[in-house]
């Protein structure tokens, strides 16, 4: 499969063969570089490449275009149909691949955050109030989406924090 990628405004030729199901070789620049897809982790996608693991964000995907940051470096692809259900697929995959997944508890809104119910290393059950924040003048629930572990609580009380700012996290 053949792709263009845009890197630090240049563009190069992407060559994309399938070695085995979520093992690839990858050649850009006359480098190869093999990718492993792993799993995913929140928004990220993890890969092996050339035996480092790198975190994948997808930032913007359309029908032929794709933004992604790998490590700090933003690279642009321009895709064909095909490749982009290859893509759904590898990540359909990579999700049912998972274990141990970290789930982050994201901010609904805008708001100070008033109470915190849980602490690190607590079981939470899908539904648990986790914490108050207070926002335009309530105070607002916030629950867990998933059953697991809190392994992170990123914030502390009387902290301000913007939608979808990462809250806690839970390992489930």
């Amino acid at each position: 499969m053949k792709l263009t990628a845009k890197i630090k405004n240049e563009l190069f030729d992407v060559l994309i063969e399938e070695k085995l199901l979520n093992n690839y070789l990858i050649k850009i620049k006359n480098k190869e570089y093999v990718v492993k897809v792993l799993y995913t982790l929140n928004e990220y996608l993890v890969l092996s490449i050339n035996n480092k693991i790198n975190k994948v964000i997808f930032l913007d995907i359309k029908k032929r275009y794709l933004k992604i940051l790998i490590n700090n470096e933003y690279i642009d692809l321009i895709i064909d149909h095909a490749f982009y259900f290859k893509l759904e697929n590898i990540l359909s995959i990579a999700e049912k691949k998972e274990k141990n997944q970290l789930i982050s508890i994201r901010a609904p809104m805008n708001g100070c955050i008033s109470r915190i119910l849980v602490n690190i290393g607590d079981k939470v059950k899908n539904g648990t109030i986790l914490m108050y924040m207070e926002a335009m003048k309530m105070e607002n629930e916030i629950h867990s989406n998933t059953e697991g572990v809190v392994t992170d609580i990123k914030i502390q009380i009387n902290t301000n924090v913007t939608s979808d700012d990462i809250l806690l996290l839970i390992k489930n």
